[in-house]
């Protein structure tokens, strides 16, 4: 969706509420929906840092004025996103961002979905490896539709088997690499309705 579409952001920033704030209620200036909700307009904007989602903000001040009624404080810093996002719950911020993809498409969806794992590049630290995720992305549209973490004492080939249920396979195709060419994976989605091309170089 277009992120300066009022709509989408409002419908957007309700998924977000489900989603728990690890901040104390004392000095808070923004609730939690809005800030998600401006950091995935800034980076559908390509903004690639929380110092240009920032800037983002403060020149979209007008849209956000628009979208969420009239607010004594609408430019979150940088700052306050880089010590809030370490805080939040990835698994739940990823599955609330699949349920709104999800609620956008067709009821009878048959788009096919490509499965992909990529490393995550410049996450690495001295403590901890990058992390490894694994994503069901529409062909055509190129919509996240789900992804994950992998972990780092696993695979992909475990994962996508495990979470391929929460989505609708009936009458689709996923198309996964070399990796995936498994009879367990073939079983699973067969099993769900869906069909398998596989890539074997």
């Amino acid at each position: 969706p277009d992120p300066l579409n009022v709509s989408a952001l409002t419908s957007l920033h309700a998924a977000f509420a489900a989603i728990p704030d690890p901040r104390s209620v004392h000095g808070r200036r923004y609730d939690l929906p809005f800030l998600l909700t401006c950091l995935v307009a800034a980076l559908l904007c390509n903004c690639n840092s929380t110092c240009a989602v920032g800037q983002w903000c403060r020149e979209h001040r007008r849209l956000l004025r628009a979208t969420f009624g009239a607010q004594r404080h609408l430019t979150p810093s940088d700052s306050l996103y880089r010590r809030l996002l370490p805080r939040l719950e990835v698994e739940r911020v990823e599955a609330v961002l699949a349920e709104w993809v999800g609620a956008t498409r067709p009821a009878d969806d048959t788009e096919a979905v490509a499965l992909d794992g990529k490393t995550v590049r410049g996450a690495r630290t001295r403590q901890d490896a990058a992390p490894h995720l694994l994503a069901f992305c529409t062909h055509e549209t190129q919509e996240t539709l789900l992804q994950v973490r992998v972990a780092d004492k696993t695979n992909e080939i475990p994962v996508a088997q495990a979470v391929a249920s929460r989505l609708n396979w009936r009458g689709r195709v996923c198309t996964a690499d070399a990796l995936h060419t498994q009879t367990a994976f073939v079983a699973t989605f067969h099993a769900l309705g869906g069909a398998v091309v596989l890539t074997v170089k």
